[in-house]
Formats: C-alpha cells, sequence, structure tokens
C-alpha cells in the first residue's frame, strides 16, 4: 500500500484498514506530502516510491535481508513493513 500525506481522495483510516486486513508480506509506505497518484509518476517522490517499492520486492519475494534495510532507509518514505 502506498499512502500520501496529502492524499485528499483516499483517506489514511480506509488505506491503514485494507494493509491492516492484508495477509503478509506486505508494505504501508507513506511518502511525506505525496498526493493520490501524480507524485509517482515524475519527480523525487516517484523515485522514492519506485526505490522502496523495489526494495519491498526483493526483501518479500527474493529473501534477501539487506534489501528490508535499504526499504526502510529509503529517504522520503515511512515504511510499516506487516
Amino acid at each position: 500500500m502506498i499512502h500520501g500525506t496529502a492524499d485528499v481522495e483516499y483517506p489514511l483510516a480506509r488505506a491503514r484498514a485494507e494493509y491492516d486486513a492484508a495477509e503478509a508480506p506486505k508494505l504501508f509506505m507513506t511518502i511525506e506530502g505525496g498526493n493520490h497518484s501524480e507524485d509517482y509518476r515524475v519527480g523525487p517522490k516517484a523515485v522514492a516510491a519506485d526505490t522502496a517499492a523495489l526494495a519491498f520486492f526483493d526483501f518479500a519475494l527474493k529473501d534477501r535481508d539487506e534489501a528490508r534495510d535499504s526499504l526502510v532507509r529509503t529517504a522520503g518514505v515511512d515504511a510499516d513493513l506487516g
């Protein structure tokens, strides 16, 4: 789940509830100042989201523990792994 703190179309409570209901492995990625979708196509927020998402896939699908560390250190992203 990717959620921007400036997203007015998809409330945080709804996103959190859907994340909580999902089975692991899962990731709740919060992008500070991110909107609903435009910020994730181009620009620094898109790079941060891409970097964190790829690290999550490396961790969750390829069992690469070092990818977890990379994920939680991604600038501009607050990551909650479930």
